[in-house]
Formats: C-alpha cells, structure tokens, sequence
C-alpha cells in the first residue's frame, strides 16, 4: 500500500488548520475574517484574580466576598488542579457599533463564566477539537456597552 493518500491527507489537514489559525496567515485567513475588530487593551477589558489556596473548590458566594487583586493578559496560573477567579469589565469600543462582540477567553484549562448575581452562563474550554474559547457577549452592540462578570478558571491536568 503506497503512503501517497496519507501524505496528501497530512498535507490538506495542515492547510486547513492555518487557514483556521489565529498565529498563521492570521492577517488574511478566515480567522481575520471572523475577528476583524479585536482588543486585549486594558482601556477595555479590566482583569482582577483572586488565585484560591491550596488547591481548594470554592462556591461562588466565597468566590464574591474574596480580595481580588489587578491581572493583566498573558499572566499564567497553576499549578495543576488549583483554581482562580477573575472579576471581569469589558468596555466596547465607541467605533463597535452594530457588532457581534465576543469574549475570548483561552486559557488551556476549563472555565465557567457566571453572572454577578451568581447564575453560571457558559462553560469554556481551551485544548482539542472540543475546544470552546468564546463567549458572546452581545449579537448587536452599541459602542461603550460594558459587560461585567466573573469567570471560574480550573487549571486541571494542564
């Protein structure tokens, strides 16, 4: 049996994966298309953590009462099997008008986003083909919304 087909397989998955990809050809593949207004400014999004001892589960109601403090985009968390809460503001920009706007959140670990009164909204997951990083915010925006709520981060097995 030749290897040719299972070549020409890798090939065309590989092709595929960039033309999904957010670090390849990411000014012109559909991953561009999909996101064409993105920002991770601290202007917009606001980030507080508060990074839970000793490998404790809390409830959401410990979670609220707890001293956040500042965090910022690209900071890591762990070790394995620890958990963090973040407080979250997201401001849309003025010029987003009519817009969907997504949170993206892709940690490579599980999370639950849940509203500030408690009500748990959606579930987010970052590794393989279940991955699942975005939460939408608003199908409609009106530059300046702004969104606040808080995002339970699980750092299991990562």
């Amino acid at each position: 049996m030749s290897s040719y087909p299972r070549v020409t397989r890798n090939i065309t998955v590989e092709r595929c994966e960039k033309f999904l990809s957010r670090d390849f050809f990411s000014d012109v593949n559909l991953y561009s298309q999909l996101y064409k207004k993105r920002t991770g400014s601290e202007e917009h999004i606001k980030l507080s953590v508060y990074n839970v001892p000793d490998l404790k589960r809390i409830t959401f109601e410990e979670a609220v009462k707890a001293k956040y403090k500042p965090a910022k985009c690209g900071d890591t968390f762990g070790p394995s099997w620890s958990t963090h809460w973040f407080h979250i503001t997201v401001c849309v920009p003025d010029d987003w008008n009519n817009e969907e706007v997504q949170f993206l959140w892709d940690s490579s670990s599980e999370g639950m986003i849940w509203t500030i009164d408690g009500t748990p909204l959606q579930g987010l997951t970052g590794d393989g083909n279940d991955r699942r990083a975005d939460y939408v915010l608003t199908r409609n925006s009106n530059g300046g919304d702004q969104f606040e709520f808080y995002l339970e981060m699980a750092c299991n097995g990562n």
